[in-house]
């Protein structure tokens, strides 16, 4: 399977960094080329996606990804998330709209909240990614294995 960054891409086809992007041109301009980026990716199989947290906030964004792929939230306590922040803040364009950006976090983080948690499966995000990627290989294949099962009963 392939990983399929949105930020990434978005970044290499235009040239400029997110938070330039959003210097430049706007958060609508932003979210415009990840629904843009999303759509142009929809189908593709075998992909791991890697949509950024903020894709999310445009609920067609959310229902189109519910609908096509097994979504894995990640959660993170915030003040595991606040940590691991600080070190980037410079690359989080959306917390720099804030006085103070542990506060415009937990504003962003409560406000997600509820659209992480329409995920399809939840993990605990401060486990080793070793551990991460072995539980999500163990669901995926739990998964397959109990369609294979059902669509065997049915014939």
């Amino acid at each position: 399977a392939t990983v399929f960054h949105i930020d990434k891409e978005i970044s290499k086809d235009t040239g400029l960094s997110i938070p330039t992007i959003f210097r430049k041109h706007g958060e609508n301009y932003f979210r415009l080329l990840e629904r843009i980026s999303l759509l142009e990716n929809l189908n593709k199989t075998h992909q791991i996606l890697d949509p950024g947290g903020g894709i999310i906030i445009n609920k067609s964004n959310l229902n189109l990804i519910l609908s096509n792929y097994a979504v894995f939230w990640l959660n993170i306590p915030l003040e595991i998330l606040v940590k691991r922040l600080n070190l980037q803040i410079d690359q989080r364009p959306m917390l720099k709209a804030y006085e103070n950006e542990e506060m415009g976090l937990q504003k962003l983080f409560n406000d997600r909240l509820p659209l992480y948690a329409r995920a399809d499966y939840e993990l605990d995000g401060t486990k080793p990614i070793e551990t991460l990627v072995t539980e999500v290989i163990e669901i995926l294949t739990s998964d397959i294995q109990t369609e294979r099962n059902s669509k065997g009963r049915n014939q």
